[in-house]
């Protein structure tokens, strides 16, 4: 009989995951449930094991890539255009970023893939300024980690569950047009 009572009453153990703290510049280990927004699932060079860090905290890699074709860098503008209210950033810095990327056709592929979900979530649930900032955060973090961290690094308060569900559903399977 004790064994189950301390059972019921057990608090469930806590999921611990690495996260880089970049005021100490140290990888600790947190609750899984304190990631925060803005949080991104990173893979250091020669470190095995990914880690969760602040985005803003991540300094830019180099340039890869000199210059992009035409074709990129008209998706780039058109990416810039659709996301302006969400991610306030010139097609320029978008452009910097993605010569950044190792792979920037597969980067920007993903990040329209995201942009049109939140184009589609948008106008079916018709979300003004506050729920499409939101459902771009959970989509983010959709593109930046695993599945089973969305919610607890997007930390979304506007929209229904079964909206969030749908946009992470959206993202990793598709189906949306």
């Amino acid at each position: 009989m004790r064994s189950f009572l301390r059972k019921l009453f057990q608090k469930p153990e806590t999921e611990l995951v690495r996260y880089y703290d970049s005021t100490t510049k140290t990888v600790v280990r947190i609750p899984k449930a304190e990631l925060g927004p803005g949080v991104v699932l990173v893979r250091v060079q020669g470190d095995s094991e990914p880690m969760y860090a602040e985005s803003a905290a991540l300094l830019s890699g180099p340039v890869h890539h000199s210059c992009l074709s035409d074709e990129l860098r008209a998706s780039i503008a058109i990416l810039a255009a659709d996301l302006a209210d969400v991610s306030p950033r010139s097609a320029a810095e978008w452009e910097d970023g993605f010569r950044r990327d190792r792979d920037p056709e597969r980067e920007l592929a993903g990040w329209l893939h995201l942009s049109a979900i939140l184009k589609v979530m948008t106008t079916r649930f018709g979300y003004g300024p506050a729920e499409k900032k939101e459902c771009f955060r959970v989509l983010v973090a959709c593109f930046t980690g695993s599945r089973n961290t969305v919610r607890e690094r997007s930390d979304p308060k506007l929209l229904p569950t079964a909206q969030v569900d749908q946009a992470i559903k959206y993202f990793f399977e598709g189906g949306y047009e």
